[in-house]
């Protein structure tokens, strides 16, 4: 179901719960890309984008439907699902 676009081996997979605490989002790590779903979604559609964290220090929310905030390292990030680029990122 999730597979790396750019062909990288995924080192990390974490589900993340919806506010019903339904297993819903998954976020895996490659060496250095990220890659985000909505298992929930009709479609289920995922990114992969580059990324230079380890999923340690990283806050994910997914309050969003189509899209998800990643905090990590002083910058949060707006990832839309199925895009393969960061929408937008603040300091």
């Amino acid at each position: 179901m999730l597979k790396s676009k750019f062909g990288r081996e995924i080192t990390k997979i974490t589900i993340h719960a919806d506010e019903e605490k339904v297993d819903r989002f998954v976020v895996a790590h490659t060496e250095d890309t990220l890659l985000i779903g909505d298992m929930g979604a009709t479609k289920f559609e995922s990114s992969e984008i580059q990324w230079h964290g380890n999923g340690e220090n990283e806050k994910y929310f997914f309050d969003t439907a189509n899209a998800c905030l990643v905090s990590y390292a002083g910058e949060i990030s707006v990832i839309e699902y199925g895009a393969s680029d960061i929408l937008a990122s603040v300091r």
